[in-house]
C-alpha cells in the first residue's frame, strides 16, 4: 500500500513538474521575442572605407539621404555659437538711480550747511538728470557675459534688448558700466564750477546696470534656431542605384547605406510585415531554445529535470539579454562594451561545468547577435573572450580567482578590439581610447558575480565550487564537532569521502560535491555517538538495553538530526540531499533481521525498521549510498581478502539495486559495474590486502 501511494504521489510531483516546464518555456521565448528590435532587420553588413561585398543595390522606394550625427552637431555648434543674446531692460533701476543721486545731493549739501541754496541744487539736479537720461538711452549692460569669449572678441556682435518689445543692437553701442563711467567724466568736464567733481562721483556711486541677460530667451531662441536645421541632404528616387558591387563605401555613400537603413527597418506595428518580423523573431527563438533543451536532455539530464536549476539557467540567459537591450535601447551603442556580458558563462561555469557554460554562452550570443549593427564584430568577440573567461575558472578554488577573470576579460576585449580597428581601418589612429575605459568598467563589473553568485546559491538552491571548497574545511564547526564527540564517525566519513570522490571522477559527475557531502552525511551521529558501533570503544553497547524498533529508530533518528543540524548551520540544499539520502528507503537491516530470528512468529512493522528517504536521485548521492554502505560493511569483516571484499562489494550494492534504490538517479548498469570494481580496489588499498602470488 505504502509503495502504491508514493508512486501516486511521484506521478502526480512529475505532472506537475511537466506543466512548470511548459510555463517556463513559454514565458522566456515570449520575453525573448519581445526584447527583438520590432522593426525590420536591415541585412547588409558594412564598413565606411571598405568595398561592398554584395549584390548591386537600387533603391526599393524613394528615401532621403539623412545628414550624420557629426554634420547635424556641426551645425549646431555653429548656431550656437552665432545665436543673439537676448537681455531684459529693467525699467524700475532708472528711477532707482535718479531718487539715489537726488538724495545724495541732497545729503551734500545738508552737510555742507547749503539749506537754502534751492536754486543751485536744483540745476545741480538737472544737470545730472540729464547726464543719467544720456547713459541710460540705450541702457548700461551688465557684466555677466565677461566669460564668453566670443562676445568679449567680437564687439559686433549683435543682441537683442527685450523692452516694450524686441528690437536689435550692437553690443558696442551698449555701455558697460565702466563705459558709462568715461560718459560721465566727459559730461562734467562741461561743467564749469568748483562742484564738478561732487557731481561727478555722486552720478558714479548711482549707476547700476539694468540690462540682463536672459539664459531662458537665449534658450528658446537657440531651439527655434536648431529646430529650423533640415535633417537631410538629398533623396535617392526608387529604382536608383544605391551602391555597386566592389564600390569602395565613400563617406557619402555610407551615409546614403544608412539612410536606407534607417527606412527600411522603419515598419508599422500594426501592418502585416510587422506580423512576418514577429513571426521570424519567434522561429529564431524558438530554435534557439529548442537546442538548449535538446543538450540538456542529451548531456546533462539532471539539470533538465531539475526545475530551479533549469529557471536559474534561462533567467540568466534573459537577464544577460535585457540589460544589453535597455543599454542598445535608451544609450549609445558604444555602452555595449561596458556591458559584461561574460557575467553569463561565469555564473554557468561556477556552478555547472565548462561545456554546459560554453554551450549556454553561445547560444544567448546568437539570439543578440540579431539585434547588433555589425553582428560578425560582436558574435567574434563575446564568443573569444566568454571562453576566455570560462577557461580562466577551470579549476576554481577560491574568490580571488574572479579578479583574474576580471583582468583577462579586460585584456581581451582591448586585444580583440584593436586587432579588428586596425584591420578594417588600417590605422591606429582609430583606436577610441574612451572604447578602452570601457572594457575596463565591464571588467570592474564582471566582479558583480559575487553577489549573484551568493544571491543564486539562496534563490535557487546552488551550491558553486567555491563554497564547496569552504565547506570542506574540517574545520567548519559541524566537522569539529562531529571530529570530537564521534571520532569513530568522523574517520568513516573521511574514507568515505575518498572512496565516493574516486568513484565519482571515474564515472563522470562532480567530485568535490559528492566529497562534501560525505563529510557531512554523518553529522546527525554527534547527537547520540555511543549508539553506533564506530564510536563504542569502552565495549559496552547502550542498544542492549533497547528493544529492536527502538534501536532501530534511535539509528535512523541521526538522518533527521542531521538534517536538523545542517538547515541550523545554513548547510546548502545539494548537501543535505546527501545527507537525506545516504540511507534512502532502505532498512536497518540488523535490527530487522534480528526481530524477524527472535520473534519468528510475531508480526512485523516494517516502517518502524525503515528510513524516511527518499532515495538518491542523482548521480553523486546514489555513489555515497554506495560508498558509504561498502566502508562500513567492510570494517565488520573478519578476514581481509580479494574475496571477502569483492563478495561484499557485489552482495551490498546488488542489494540495493534489487531494493530500487538507484532508479530516480542518472546512473547507469555500466557505471555500477564500474563503480564496484572501483570500490574493491580502494578497499584491497585501505586494507593492505595484496595479491597471493601463484607457489612455483
Amino acid at each position: 500500500m505504502k509503495k502504491q501511494f508514493l508512486h501516486i504521489a511521484y506521478l502526480m510531483v512529475k505532472q506537475h513538474e511537466y506543466v512548470y516546464k511548459i510555463a517556463l518555456f513559454s514565458v522566456i521565448i515570449a520575453a525573448f521575442v519581445y526584447l527583438f528590435p520590432s522593426g525590420v532587420q536591415f541585412k547588409y553588413t558594412y564598413q565606411k572605407g571598405k568595398p561592398w561585398l554584395y549584390e548591386n543595390i537600387f533603391a526599393p522606394f524613394d528615401f532621403s539621404i539623412y545628414k550624420s550625427k557629426e554634420d547635424l552637431s556641426n551645425e549646431q555648434n555653429e548656431i550656437k555659437l552665432h545665436v543673439k543674446r537676448y537681455f531684459l531692460f529693467d525699467k524700475e533701476i532708472y528711477k532707482q538711480v535718479i531718487e539715489s543721486f537726488d538724495k545724495q545731493i541732497d545729503n551734500n549739501f545738508q552737510k555742507r550747511g547749503l539749506l537754502n541754496v534751492f536754486d543751485k541744487k536744483d540745476k545741480y539736479k538737472k544737470i545730472g538728470h540729464a547726464i543719467l537720461q544720456k547713459v541710460y538711452d540705450k541702457g548700461i549692460i551688465s557684466s555677466n557675459l565677461q566669460n564668453n569669449p566670443y562676445v568679449n572678441e567680437n564687439k559686433d556682435f549683435e543682441i537683442v534688448i527685450v523692452k516694450d518689445g524686441e528690437y536689435l543692437v550692437t553690443l558696442g553701442d551698449v555701455p558697460s558700466l565702466e563705459f558709462a563711467v568715461t560718459i560721465i567724466d566727459q559730461e562734467c568736464k562741461n561743467i564749469d564750477n568748483e562742484d564738478k567733481n561732487t557731481i561727478s562721483s555722486i552720478l558714479k556711486n548711482s549707476l547700476k546696470s539694468n540690462l540682463y541677460y536672459s539664459e531662458e530667451y537665449t534658450k528658446n531662441a537657440l531651439k527655434k534656431e536648431v529646430d529650423k536645421i533640415s535633417i537631410t541632404y538629398g533623396l535617392v528616387q526608387q529604382g536608383e542605384l544605391v551602391i555597386s558591387t566592389g564600390q569602395i563605401i565613400s563617406d557619402n555613400k555610407y551615409q546614403i547605406l544608412q539612410s536606407l537603413k534607417t527606412e527600411y527597418e522603419k515598419v508599422d506595428e500594426h501592418s502585416a510585415n510587422w506580423l512576418y518580423v514577429l513571426l521570424g523573431h519567434f522561429i529564431i527563438v524558438l530554435f534557439v531554445i529548442a537546442v538548449i533543451t535538446s543538450f540538456l536532455l542529451l548531456f546533462r539530464k539532471d539539470i533538465f529535470e531539475h526545475n530551479p536549476q533549469l529557471t536559474f539557467i534561462l533567467l540568466t540567459m534573459f537577464f544577460t539579454a535585457f540589460v544589453v537591450r535597455l543599454v542598445l535601447k535608451f544609450g549609445d551603442i558604444s555602452n555595449l562594451y561596458a556591458v559584461p556580458i561574460c557575467i553569463l558563462p561565469l555564473l554557468i561555469k561556477v556552478f555547472y561545468d565548462s561545456r554546459l557554460a560554453l554551450f549556454i554562452h553561445l547560444s544567448t550570443v546568437l539570439i543578440l547577435a540579431f539585434w547588433m549593427p555589425n553582428s560578425a564584430e560582436f558574435f567574434f568577440m563575446q564568443i573569444v573572450v566568454g571562453n576566455i573567461a570560462i577557461f580562466s575558472l577551470v579549476n576554481i578554488k577560491n574568490r580571488s580567482q574572479l579578479f583574474i577573470t576580471s583582468a583577462l576579460v579586460f585584456i581581451a576585449y582591448s586585444v580583440i578590439y584593436i586587432g579588428i580597428t586596425i584591420s578594417f581601418d588600417g590605422s591606429y589612429a582609430a583606436i577610441q581610447p574612451s572604447v578602452i575605459g570601457k572594457f575596463a568598467i565591464n571588467g570592474l563589473l564582471l566582479l558583480s558575480a559575487y553577489p549573484f553568485i551568493y544571491i543564486s546559491e539562496k534563490v535557487f538552491g546552488l551550491v558553486s565550487d567555491v563554497s564547496l571548497m569552504e565547506l570542506s574545511d574540517t574545520n567548519h564547526p559541524l566537522l569539529r564537532t562531529l571530529a570530537a564527540k564521534a571520532p569513530g564517525t568522523f574517520q568513516h566519513s573521511m574514507q568515505v569521502a575518498n572512496l565516493a570522490e574516486s568513484a565519482v571522477y571515474k564515472i563522470g559527475g562532480n567530485p568535490l560535491l559528492v566529497r562534501v557531502g560525505a563529510l557531512y552525511h554523518d553529522i546527525g551521529k554527534s547527537e547520540m555517538p555511543f549508539y553506533f558501533i564506530e564510536n563504542q570503544i569502552t565495549g559496552v553497547n547502550p542498544h542492549d538495553g533497547l528493544s529492536f524498533e527502538d534501536s532501530a529508530q534511535i539509528i535512523i533518528s541521526h538522518v533527521i538530526k542531521g538534517i536538523e543540524m545542517a538547515k541550523k548551520h545554513k548547510l546548502p540544499d545539494p548537501i543535505i540531499d546527501f545527507i537525506r539520502t545516504h540511507h534512502g528507503t532502505g532498512k536497518v537491516q540488523y535490527f530487522y533481521r534480528s526481530f524477524i530470528k527472535t520473534y519468528p512468529e510475531a508480526k512485523i512493522d516494517e516502517d518502524k525498521f525503515c528510513y524516511p528517504g527518499p532515495s538518491p536521485f542523482t548521480k553523486e548521492t546514489a555513489v555515497l549510498m554506495m560508498a558509504d554502505s561498502v566502508e562500513a560493511a567492510a570494517r565488520s569483516l573478519s578476514k581481509y581478502d580479494f574475496e571477502s571484499i569483492s563478495s561484499l562489494v557485489k552482495n551490498i550494492i546488488d542489494h540495493q539495486m534489487k531494493e530500487e534504490q538507484f532508479s530516480n538517479a542518472n546512473i547507469t548498469f555500466k557505471d555500477i559495474t564500474v563503480l564496484k570494481k572501483l570500490f574493491i580496489k580502494e578497499l584491497l588499498s585501505i586494507y593492505h590486502v595484496r595479491v597471493e602470488y601463484p607457489k612455483l
